[in-house]
């Protein structure tokens, strides 16, 4: 995680942490971002601990979190360089400018 974020920094990309179901059912965000457990398969949304007493509590930190990169940002990271942004225009400008690339998947 340390690379990536150190990577992800000098980048200059934000990106949005969303946690997930553990089960992967659901993502709580929007209507759900303030309910602790999943709708479909009432799964916890933070790690459950036991006390010495034997209740559950819930901790502050969650079981799965998706990390999500804009697509924006990554389009225009594509398009900084001179040399990406002609490839990824080719099909518009209907020109070949390096047939030894694979120019569209």
């Amino acid at each position: 995680m340390y690379e990536l974020n150190k990577i992800l920094g000098s980048l200059k990309m934000p990106y949005e942490q969303i946690h997930a179901c553990p089960n992967g059912c659901m993502l709580f965000r929007n209507e759900h971002k303030d309910t602790n457990y999943c709708v479909k398969c009432k799964s916890s949304r933070y790690i459950e601990v036991q006390n010495d007493d034997g209740s559950k509590r819930l901790l502050t930190i969650a079981v799965n979190i998706l990390r999500y990169l804009s697509f924006t940002e990554r389009i225009q990271r594509l398009y900084i360089t001179e040399e990406t942004g002609q490839c990824m225009r080719w099909a518009a400008e209907g020109k070949m400018y390096n047939t030894k690339k694979m120019q569209h998947p």
